[in-house]
């Protein structure tokens, strides 16, 4: 089987400017960067947000990723930490270490907090794509904060949190800045092959905990999962058990932790006086609120209908963005879960009020090339435009990823979400979340001696083609996988549905058959219909030939499609590649010509993408992927 995990969006986490791949020329250039976050824009409480940052000094650019600050030494991202509670959440890409280790290169990168405001004290705290702390930011002598990633660590991809430390007040006026710089050097090698990740991870972490000021030193022998289970409880930590759960809680469970106890200390009470000065009394009574993704409050149980319906106007007016962040922030919902619920919201809500409520989601079209349509004309124009703004982008990225999305699974399971709160006894906790989608079956694979979960989805391509979604911890799997240093049984792709994408090639064909057709319709209604009519078929036929090739053997197992894919890899990616070109021969040398174009940007025929998806799913799979990492600036070995 091969399993495919779907990508949250057309774009990963960078810089993207439309389809066509349009980059800014100032970063061509290499051009100082410096990436604003903008609390009124920039919505990053949490690490499974993505968030996009635009940059003061070029207009034209954008990205998820501050990783482009590693781009110019001046570069860095300004922030400000709006409340003492406060978390900013940061992603950062550094898949350029793998290409260095094959290079025989180290690296050493710094990432330093600076512009502290006067009088505040502020943790700057990294984690790797598992969860686990890897690094917090330490005065090195000189009065200035900060960490050296550790070469140990696998990662390519890790979360930047900076934070209030010691429940001191925060500057909301003045911005920090964080910068990241990197160092190569020939690397040498180890004697005794290094270390285990878990045992450099251990070693890091009881240093880490040694050099703790001794009245910051918790002696206590609660563990990491009482201490948490703490403050989801609502009980307030001590230092000591804040500078513990800062060191060994793996991110997940603390951002979860956190959130359910700021519900507890903070939310509800500054909920419950608001209430009590609107004249509603719910000290010791049991009810129920919910709220849509409009902000529409409602509310069950032991209040009369004019406190319920006055109730629901205060929190309504006053709370709507809280009672929601503090949900997702709160719930166990996978990163990919939390960001398609995210921005479905986010799509509506902006809908909603620049349009007066006359669009929806419903009304949104996209073609095969990513122009988005059926929105008023202006709009369409500002998110199909290459030059739009971070905001702008976002939403456009957001819409790309849900359409995707809605390929495979009903978009209701959205417009009908809803957050649930449970006040019993004065005392509140979310209600139970949504269940994932329900059309597929579970089963579990083994992967580097540890069980991963896979929804193999019911759809007509998922079940000729075999691919599957993992739903356990992808940022586990990933690095499962990556463990392997034999050919994989499986094989794993972060990619566009390589099917939606072929089928939005097939209506952009029909499309243009149409539009040069005299006798056909031009209503965009009519040609629409045709389209997906035509697509489908082609679709259908595609997935035809392919199961025909299975049952007729000629299909390549799983391992042949990898071991082609990571040779024409080579060639793509390597020096020496040309090598490998001219020993192609044949449809082996016709696929790599594909895949290359595919990477490239070049436009390639739909009977070219139909050969390559017959020839070598995975090879086509990993171009698609591979071109949406190239334009973003990224590079993620698979």
């Amino acid at each position: 089987m091969n399993y495919t995990h779907y990508i949250d969006s057309a774009l990963i986490n960078g810089s993207h400017y439309g389809r066509g791949g349009f980059a800014s020329p100032m970063k061509e250039l290499n051009e100082q960067t410096v990436l604003v976050e903008n609390s009124r824009e920039n919505k990053n409480d949490s690490y499974r947000q993505k968030t996009k940052y635009d940059d003061r000094v070029d207009r034209y650019y954008s990205t998820y990723d501050l990783g482009a600050l590693l781009q110019n030494s001046d570069s860095y991202l300004e922030g400000k930490l709006d409340t003492n509670e406060d978390k900013d959440c940061y992603f950062f890409s550094y898949s350029q270490r793998k290409f260095y280790e094959k290079m025989g290169l180290g690296t050493q990168v710094t990432i330093r907090p600076e512009n502290i405001p006067q009088g505040c004290n502020y943790d700057l705290i990294v984690y790797d794509m598992q969860g686990n702390q890897v690094g917090i930011a330490k005065d090195n002598g000189n009065g200035v904060k900060e960490l050296t990633l550790p070469d140990w660590n696998g990662s390519d991809r890790y979360t930047i949190k900076v934070e209030n430390h010691g429940g001191g007040n925060v500057d909301s006026e003045t911005p920090y800045r964080i910068r990241i710089a990197e160092e190569r050097y020939q690397k040498q090698e180890k004697a005794d092959g290094g270390q285990e990740y878990t045992e450099e991870l251990e070693r890091l972490h009881r240093e880490q905990y040694d050099s703790l000021p001794e009245d910051e030193r918790y002696a206590g022998e609660k563990s990491v999962e009482e201490l948490l289970e703490k403050e989801a409880s609502g009980e307030l930590l001590d230092r000591q058990e804040e500078a513990y759960l800062k060191i060994f809680a793996n991110l997940h469970d603390y951002e979860r932790a956190s959130a359910q106890g700021r519900i507890r200390n903070i939310l509800f009470p500054k909920m419950e006086a608001a209430l009590e000065n609107a004249g509603i009394h719910v000290h010791g009574k049991e009810f129920v609120i919910e709220m849509d993704i409009y902000g529409k409050v409602i509310i069950t149980g032991d209040l009369s209908d004019e406190e319920k319906q006055k109730a629901a106007g205060v929190l309504e007016e006053q709370f709507a963005d809280e009672l929601w962040d503090c949900h997702m922030q709160a719930s166990n919902y996978t990163t990919a879960e939390f960001n398609r619920i995210n921005a479905y919201r986010d799509v509506s809500v902006f809908l909603r009020k620049s349009t007066g409520g006359q669009y929806s989601w419903k009304d949104i079209s996209v073609d095969g090339n990513g122009k988005i349509s059926g929105l008023p004309q202006k709009m369409c124009h500002l998110l199909n435009l290459q030059e739009s703004n971070g905001r702008y982008e976002q939403l456009r990225d957001d819409i790309l990823m849900l359409y995707d999305y809605g390929h495979i699974y009903e978009m209701d399971e959205f417009s009908d979400y809803k957050v649930r709160y449970e006040v019993v006894e004065s005392d509140v906790k979310i209600g139970s979340e949504r269940e994932p989608a329900t059309d597929k079956n579970t089963l579990s694979i083994s992967v580097a001696d540890q069980q991963f979960a896979v929804s193999v989805e019911q759809t007509p391509s998922a079940l000729a083609m075999g691919s599957g979604k993992i739903t356990s911890d992808l940022e586990t799997f990933r690095n499962a996988v990556n463990s392997i240093n034999e050919p994989l049984t499986i094989n794993w792709n972060a990619v566009v549905d390589p099917y939606g994408i072929f089928k939005g090639l097939a209506m952009a064909e029909s499309r243009l058959k149409q539009l040069a057709d005299p006798t056909a319709s031009k209503n965009d209604e009519d040609m629409q219909k045709v389209a997906e009519e035509y697509a489908q078929g082609k679709l259908d036929i595609l997935i035809e030939k392919k199961k025909a090739m299975q049952d007729s053997g000629m299909a390549k197992s799983y391992s042949e499609e990898y071991a082609e894919y990571k040779t024409a890899y080579d060639a793509y990616h390597l020096e020496n590649g040309g090598n490998l070109t001219a020993a192609m021969e044949g449809d082996a040398k016709k696929a790599y010509h594909i895949y290359k174009n595919i990477i490239d940007g070049v436009s390639v025929p739909i009977e070219d993408a139909e050969f390559l998806m017959l020839y070598n799913g995975t090879m086509y799979s990993a171009a698609r992927s591979e071109y949406v990492r190239k334009t973003d600036g990224l590079y993620y070995a698979m």
